[in-house]
């Protein structure tokens, strides 16, 4: 009746928490640089386009082009997922390609 969590399910886990906050992290920054708003509406929007909820409160009209381009990224990651980024971005495509041998005629 015990069972186990792998070790590898909770290092994604934790891959997955940790990317996320530092994507929140970067958009909340970035949007408190360049636009003149609350910090919790900054904050909303940040999550709410990271999670892809659809949730506003009303920024979203109100940002700059750098703010739309910000929370448009935000929403493209949130949809990708962070962890299948990170993954894509980090695998080292194999270099060592075999081709095969032919034996043709020449002359």
């Amino acid at each position: 009746m015990y069972r186990t969590i792998a070790a590898k399910q909770i290092m994604k886990a934790l891959a997955l928490t940790f990317i996320s906050m530092i994507l929140i992290f970067l958009g909340v920054f970035i949007l408190t640089v360049t636009e003149k708003a609350e910090f919790i509406d900054i904050i909303f929007e940040v999550v709410s386009a990271l999670s892809t909820v659809g949730l506003s409160r009303g920024l979203t009209a109100e940002l700059s082009s750098s703010g739309e381009l910000v929370v448009i990224f935000l929403m493209i990651v949130g949809r990708l997922g962070p962890l299948t980024l990170a993954y894509i971005l980090a695998t080292p495509y194999p270099k060592n390609v075999r081709y095969a041998n032919a034996n043709i005629q020449v002359g």
